[in-house]
């Protein structure tokens, strides 16, 4: 028995020693955090580009073997929807995206990396101590621009990405932060690059005939109505010098064709509005003719010399 025993203690010897010497060991241990761990966002559009920054306090450092003293260690940063290479976008309940560019910033080293889904970027942003001494030393910003917003229907756009920060060191190496975008799109419709209709002095003989091409823009369809009202007696078409009154005709034209408006009535499902720039490309694409005639008979007909004038007024509606 004691010679068959003394192999095994002298094992059970080893083996205990082996494990205290594996337990006894110290060795550094990378921290990793991000804060805030939420972010909401809301945006009621009014035009122009969307962009939305959240500032973050990435920890990301090495504690000494005795826990005594750390030090800062780099990082990296990986947004995604749902962990997935899913493209960047916001949905509305129909299924209608709306593009959204996602951007991380080293405020340390001043850097700025455009994202890509679940593609991180180099291990190489500059971490912080715990709290962030110092600072917040990271910046996501959120972009989305205003010719993929105007060419939406009216609904709200949401979409919530995880933003996670990782290093390479042992313990707790990556974190994420949940951040939700959501941009509500009312329905848009505007009348731009109007002038005044100028027709000039009356020969005695001829029709006088003026134009005036505009801007008709509106978000997620082209369809719209018009109603137009002039600055006579119940809103009609006429302009004045005085007592003296004369008649005049308004006709509009768009891709649907030509239609002649009557005083107060609206002309429905016109059509060709623009749907991306609000100004139509600064006048170089605009999409409807208003036309005034005043014939000469009626010119005749008002007698009084001088100068006429009005104000015709046009009401645009989506539909």
């Amino acid at each position: 028995m004691t010679r068959q025993g003394q192999p095994l203690r002298q094992a059970l010897r080893g083996w205990l020693l082996a494990a205290f010497t594996l337990g006894s060991g110290s060795s550094a241990l990378a921290q990793m955090d991000i804060a805030p761990l939420t972010v909401t966002r809301t945006v009621n559009w009014v035009g122009g580009d969307v962009v939305e920054q959240a500032s973050f306090c990435v920890e990301s450092f090495q504690e000494a073997p005795d826990k005594k003293s750390s030090s800062p260690i780099p990082y990296s940063i990986n947004a995604s929807i749902g962990g997935a290479a899913t493209p960047f976008t916001l949905a509305n309940g129909a299924g209608q995206t709306v593009p959204v560019t996602i951007a991380w910033t080293d405020v340390i080293a001043g850097s700025t990396s455009t994202l890509s889904p679940a593609v991180p970027t180099p291990e190489t942003l500059v971490g912080r101590l715990a709290g962030c001494p110092g600072g917040n030393n990271g910046l996501l910003t959120l972009t989305v621009l205003n010719t993929s917003l105007g060419a939406m229907p009216a609904g709200t756009y949401t979409r919530t990405f995880s933003v996670e920060a990782a290093n390479s060191g042992s313990g707790r190496a990556r974190r994420a932060a949940n951040v939700t975008l959501s941009v509500v799109i009312p329905a848009i419709i505007r009348v731009s690059n109007i002038n005044d209709l100028v027709l000039g002095t009356f020969n005695g003989v001829s029709n006088m005939v003026a134009s005036d091409t505009i801007c008709i823009y509106k978000n997620g369809g082209a369809l719209y109505g018009v109603t137009a009202t002039g600055s006579g007696a119940a809103g009609a078409f006429t302009v004045a010098n005085g007592a003296s009154v004369a008649p005049y005709t308004v006709t509009w034209q768009d891709n649907v064709g030509t239609v002649a408006l009557s005083a107060g009535v609206q002309a429905a499902s016109r059509g060709n509005a623009n749907t991306v720039s609000t100004t139509c490309g600064g006048g170089a694409t605009d999409n409807a003719t208003v036309t005034v005639t005043i014939t000469a008979a009626s010119l005749l007909g008002a007698m009084q010399p001088g100068l006429y004038s009005g104000v015709l007024t046009l009401m645009v509606i989506p539909q």
